[in-house]
């Protein structure tokens, strides 16, 4: 049987599963690349594939002992083995720019150019990311495959049941509103917490669940928003049942993120229907269907952010309702096996 070897462990994170999904006739097995360092190579076999995720947090950390012309060295060294054993590289693109500023740029774009010489494919998620990874690192139009991150249908519960929730809106007194995942600064924490300040001004009701940790640089002007009785802090991780139900109860996402290049919590809000507020960013029109890019404001405006806000609240539920069809249908196209199926294809890999 031929392996996919990760440098990502699978986690709680569901993204490498529901790529995965349709590689059956893979083994799949976790080798990080800091086991380059020691020259711990996996056994791998002609027509395996050695596929690289999130390597911002590899290739940035400052907490790394090894300094960095030795690591890239190592890592060349073993990336360059492997390919002449037969092995396909490929690396999944999740972001320009890494989640957590204390990582070391200039070693990630260091690193990031090993990787474009030797990744015989280079997957990104959107048009947008397609045009900048080419641009920044001349990547050669034949490396990249553009296929879409999938949506959730199927992982958090049955997909029939995610379906049956296309005709009905959660039922709530108020308009209800979710934020997912942590907020930080590539997330639009402080124009979040802005915008919820001023709509708190507005005589409207609504409310807010907030399902992620506040990191540490994002918490200053938050009291007052822990302060609200209409928002609900969930900063902690929360179990796929508790995530699922949050998300399924509201209406519309929140998603104040300036600089993204993929974003799971987009397609997670669409996957249960909810329509998206943020900043109108080629990345995020990428991942909405055109029929509801409503709620998009100019990037770094927070009032732009509190006005889409206020339009969600006195939506019709008649428009809203054919909004959340919208984002279920769409949802459904780029359900994870069609995704993976479309990887599968476009990496050209083995079929047993």
């Amino acid at each position: 049987m031929p392996t996919i070897y990760s440098n990502a462990p699978l986690g709680n994170n569901p993204y490498q599963r529901m790529i995965y999904s349709r590689f059956d006739d893979y083994e799949v097995r976790v080798v990080r690349l800091n086991a380059f360092y020691a020259g711990e190579l996996p056994a791998a076999r002609e027509g395996d594939i050695y596929w690289i995720h999130w390597e911002t947090v590899e290739f940035g950390s400052p907490k790394n002992e090894v300094p960095i012309a030795e690591r890239f060295q190592k890592i060349d060294a073993g990336l360059s083995e492997l390919k002449q054993q037969g092995v396909k590289i490929v690396w999944t693109v999740h972001n320009f720019h890494p989640h957590n500023s204390a990582r070391d740029m200039e070693a990630i774009h260091e690193g990031r150019k090993i990787l474009v010489r030797l990744a015989d494919k280079i997957h990104v998620h959107t048009p947008y990311a397609e045009d900048l990874l080419a641009k920044t690192y001349g990547i050669p139009a034949h490396k990249l495959v553009h296929v879409a991150h999938p949506s959730y249908l199927g992982v958090y519960e049955p997909l029939d049941a995610t379906m049956a929730r296309r005709d009905v809106l959660p039922s709530a007194e108020n308009r209800r509103f979710v934020h997912i995942g942590k907020v930080q600064e590539n997330r639009g924490g402080q124009f979040m917490w802005k915008a919820l300040k001023s709509l708190h001004l507005r005589d409207q009701s609504w409310e807010l669940d907030i399902s992620g940790a506040v990191i540490a640089g994002e918490r200053r002007g938050q009291q007052a928003i822990r302060e609200m009785s209409n928002v609900r802090f969930h900063d902690r991780y929360l179990p796929d049942d508790e995530l699922r139900d949050i998300v399924a109860s509201c209406h519309i996402c929140v998603a104040p993120f300036s600089r993204i290049l993929t974003s799971g919590s987009v397609n997670l809000a669409l996957t249960f229907g909810l329509p998206v507020i943020g900043p109108n960013t080629q990345a995020l029109v990428d991942h909405l269907p055109e029929q509801v890019r409503h709620f998009l404001y100019v990037d770094g405006n927070p009032r732009g952010m509190m006005f889409q806000m206020r339009k969600a609240i006195d939506l019709d539920d008649e428009d809203l309702l054919a909004m959340k069809a919208t984002c279920i249908n769409h949802a459904y196209e780029i359900r994870p096996e069609m995704q993976s199926e479309a990887l599968k294809t476009a990496l050209d890999v083995r079929v047993s």
